[in-house]
């Protein structure tokens, strides 16, 4: 008992003096390490992607896709803002993937230990194929997301705005300007489409780079005010409806919050017990010396 009642001051004292070191010969905290640390494999990460993308364009002369595969992937990579086409998009992931193998392969050299190692680096090739050949899908569902949590805003804004204005495209330009950055985007190149066509083709082609259910609802809204319907009743109705769908969402991520702060409470109740414990243990001590 004296044993770890001395390991825990031990560790109290070790604690307050590195907490003493650390401002006093201003070390970096363990966030600021991180963040450092995640910087500099990001870079690092960067470069190889970049001398991978290069062998990529060169094995991308010897990729060829379906048709249909390779006009959907194109429209994918442009909605998502990635500058490649689809067949180095394609020969990025297999050679990624084959560097990988490729390392794993090194390690058949090594007799006896050289098998697992080997294994590992084919899984890792494996998943790294699947991981980036479904990057743009991933890049397009949450640029889907960020757009969609500012659609009940959008319906909002175009409601209030009917009431003084026809314009569409002053409406939107006017939205754009406090928009999220990837909602601005989108906005931009919908309010140039429009001014350089056709409206009504300009709003049907911004619905389908989403591909959003609540968003074809709001384009049916401005395409219904365009052909000359009022507009404002329909963007009252929706605009309730986005927004208590909006609440239901709100409510259900902060149900997850709970489960998110319970191991944290845990650890702070554990680190309490440890104190009154600790508190007990040492007058129990005393009391034992004072009756010796």
């Amino acid at each position: 008992m004296i044993g770890v009642l001395i390991l825990i001051q031990v560790l109290l004292v070790a604690s307050g003096v590195y907490q003493l070191c650390k401002v006093y010969f201003k070390i970096p905290s363990r966030e600021t390490s991180k963040v450092v640390l995640e910087y500099v494999s990001k870079a690092e990460k960067k470069t190889m992607d970049m001398y991978l993308m290069d062998i990529a364009v060169l094995v991308s002369h010897y990729v060829q896709l379906l048709p249909f595969k390779k006009e959907r992937l194109k429209e994918q990579l442009t909605a998502a803002g990635m500058d490649v086409t689809p067949e180095t998009y394609v020969a990025f992931a297999y050679v990624k993937a084959v560097c990988y193998m490729a390392v794993g392969m090194v390690f058949l050299m090594i007799p006896k230990l050289g098998m697992i190692p080997c294994i590992f680096f084919f899984l890792i090739g494996i998943n790294s194929y699947f991981v980036e050949s479904s990057r743009v899908e991933v890049l397009l569902r949450n640029r889907k997301g960020n757009i969609e949590k500012e659609l009940p805003r959008l319906a909002n804004t175009i409601r209030q705005e009917l009431k003084f204005t026809r314009d569409i495209v002053k409406i939107l330009e006017d939205y754009g300007r406090n928009a999220g950055k990837v909602m601005q985007e989108e906005i931009n190149i919908t309010v140039a489409d429009m001014k350089s066509g056709n409206y009504e083709m300009a709003l049907n082609r911004f619905e389908t780079r989403i591909s959003s259910v609540t968003l074809s609802q709001i384009v049916r809204g401005l395409l219904g005010v365009i052909r000359g319907d009022d507009g404002i009743f329909y963007f009252e109705m929706l605009s309730h409806d986005l927004r208590k769908m909006e609440t239901q969402q709100l409510r259900m991520e902060a149900i997850k919050q709970p489960e998110k702060i319970g191991k944290y409470s845990m650890y702070l109740f554990l680190c309490l017990l440890l104190i009154i414990f600790t508190m007990m243990g040492i007058v129990l001590m005393g009391q034992i010396k004072s009756v010796l």
